[in-house]
């Protein structure tokens, strides 16, 4: 059995695809499947390649991707929604408010899995823990990730640097939860 995870940002072109890439390059072979969404994608766009490169030069694997819209049946198979701003998570719970409790920010996520100390248990249990802890720890801006869509490559190194700990942490707290996990190496 698979633990869905969907990835969500605007245009699907560069967080949601980074933070994607970066996942499955830890947590490949596992039982996990990720996906991704653009609030406002156009179907079948390309990723930036200034995110693509900016994946690569981090230690990841190249890769072609072909934009996706979020639509409310992708959020109602996932087990767990990662956004890459506040803004996105909100439009996350519009399309189905049933996911309330499985949507967090990516960098908001971590940061509870972190401070939620050793996360043993299942992967659902570890997502509903992380909620739980959310009410004394609500999101603020730090838990949004910049977007990079009209930068520089320079812009896309540093969402990438900033998702690297978010992804390690997130991984760390899988690998707790799943015998498969745990023979990976970050």
């Amino acid at each position: 059995m698979t633990f869905a995870v969907l990835l969500v940002c605007t245009g699907n072109l560069c967080r949601s695809v980074a933070a994607e890439q970066m996942l499955t390059a830890v947590l490949r072979g596992h039982p996990v499947e990720l996906m991704s969404a653009g609030t406002h994608a156009q179907n079948g766009a390309s990723a930036h390649p200034l995110t693509v490169q900016a994946v690569a030069d981090s230690g990841s694997a190249p890769f072609t991707h072909a934009a996706q819209r979020l639509v409310p049946e992708a959020v109602a198979v996932a087990d767990l929604v990662l956004t890459a701003t506040r803004d996105h998570r909100l439009a996350v719970v519009e399309a189905d408010p049933t996911a309330a409790r499985r949507t967090f920010t990516v960098l908001e996520f971590a940061r509870l899995v972190r401070a939620d100390g050793d996360g043993r248990g299942t992967l659902a249990e570890l997502r509903d823990s992380a909620a739980a802890s959310r009410a004394g720890a609500p999101a603020t801006a730090a838990d949004d990730l910049a977007d990079p869509v009209q930068g520089s490559y320079a812009d896309h190194v540093r969402m990438v640097q900033t998702l690297a700990p978010a992804v390690a942490v997130i991984a760390d707290a899988f690998a707790h939860v799943s015998p498969r996990l745990q023979q990976t190496s970050l």
